[in-house]
């Protein structure tokens, strides 16, 4: 991954270099050094990983494209499934009441 690759993510964390360096007990300027590295090692992602209380999932394996796609296509599931849950409550309400 290269550094540019690892700063969008860090971004998406809104989390600022100021505050991740403090996290890890790093200055700005070691942090702006990783974000400009043309390959970052596994190890440096995953003390980021660490500090930021993110699973190491979330910086490798999916490019920041798909995982943009993946996180819209799981809000609108999300919406979809509360949908169904009121639907769900809605009938259920409607038996209940012809028990009566």
């Amino acid at each position: 991954m290269t550094g540019k690759e690892l700063k969008e993510l860090v971004k998406g964390t809104g989390v600022s270099i100021a505050e991740l360096a403090r996290k890890m007990g790093k200055t700005t300027q070691n942090i702006s050094y990783i974000f400009n590295a043309k390959s970052v090692k596994m190890e440096k992602i995953e003390r980021i990983a660490e500090a930021l209380g993110k699973d190491i999932s979330y910086f490798v394996g999916m490019s920041p494209e798909r995982r943009t796609e993946a996180e819209r296509l799981l809000r609108e599931k999300e919406a979809e499934i509360q949908r169904l849950e009121k639907q769900v409550d809605a009938l259920l309400e409607i038996i209940e009441r012809r028990k009566v």
